[in-house]
C-alpha cells in the first residue's frame, strides 16, 4: 500500500513539473512572437503614435476572454485623431469591432481596449496597426482536459507540493528497510 502511495506521489511530482514546464514554454513561445514595426509618417507627426500592446496573460484557455489594451503616445504638440485596427483572425472581437478611432492628446497618452475570445487552440499573433506603425503580440490558447489556465497552474502547484509529500512514506520505508539489513 505504501509503495502505491509512493508511486502515486512520484507520478504527481513528475506531472506537476511537466505541466509547469509546458505552461512556461507556451507562454515563452507566445512572447517570442512580439514585434514592433515603424513606417514613414503619412500625415506628419499625427500619423505616428507608436502602439504598445499590453496583454495580462500570454497563455489563456479556450473558454476564457481577455482584454487587449493598446497604449498610444503622441509626441507632437497637437491633438491627433488616430484610427487603430486590431487584426486577430483566430479571436472573436466582440462588439467593439476591429477598428476604433481615438483622439490622442498633445504630448500625452491614450488607451484603447478590446475584449477577445479565442476560436481555437494554438499560438497566434494579435496585430495592432496605427497609421504606419504596427505592433504584434503573441498569445497561446490551451485546452487541457477542459481546464482553464488558472486551474492548470493550481493543479501544477498542488502536484509539485503533494508529489514529494506522498512519496515521503516510500522513502521512509526504504530507509528503514536498509537500516534493518545492517
Amino acid at each position: 500500500m505504501r509503495r502505491a502511495f509512493a508511486f502515486l506521489g512520484l507520478l504527481l511530482l513528475l506531472a506537476g513539473l511537466g505541466l509547469g514546464w509546458y505552461l512556461f514554454s507556451q507562454a515563452r513561445q507566445a512572447q517570442n512572437l512580439d514585434a514592433s514595426f515603424s513606417g514613414e509618417s503619412l500625415d506628419g507627426a499625427c500619423a505616428h503614435p507608436q502602439p504598445v500592446i499590453e496583454v495580462s496573460n500570454r497563455t489563456m484557455s479556450e473558454s476564457d476572454t481577455q482584454a487587449i489594451r493598446v497604449h498610444l503616445t503622441n509626441t507632437s504638440e497637437a491633438d491627433c485623431t488616430v484610427t487603430v485596427m486590431l487584426n486577430a483572425p483566430n479571436f472573436d472581437l466582440g462588439l467593439s469591432g476591429a477598428a476604433q478611432s481615438i483622439v490622442v492628446p498633445a504630448a500625452g497618452t491614450a488607451t484603447l481596449s478590446w475584449i477577445i475570445a479565442p476560436k481555437k487552440v494554438g499560438t497566434f499573433e494579435v496585430t495592432v496597426q496605427s497609421g504606419a506603425d504596427t505592433a504584434v503580440a503573441g498569445l497561446t490558447v490551451v485546452n487541457v482536459l477542459g481546464l482553464s489556465a488558472s486551474q492548470l497552474q493550481l493543479l501544477s502547484l498542488l502536484s509539485t507540493f503533494l508529489g514529494p509529500m506522498l512519496s515521503a512514506p516510500w522513502w521512509f520505508e526504504l530507509f528503514r528497510s536498509r537500516s534493518r539489513r545492517r
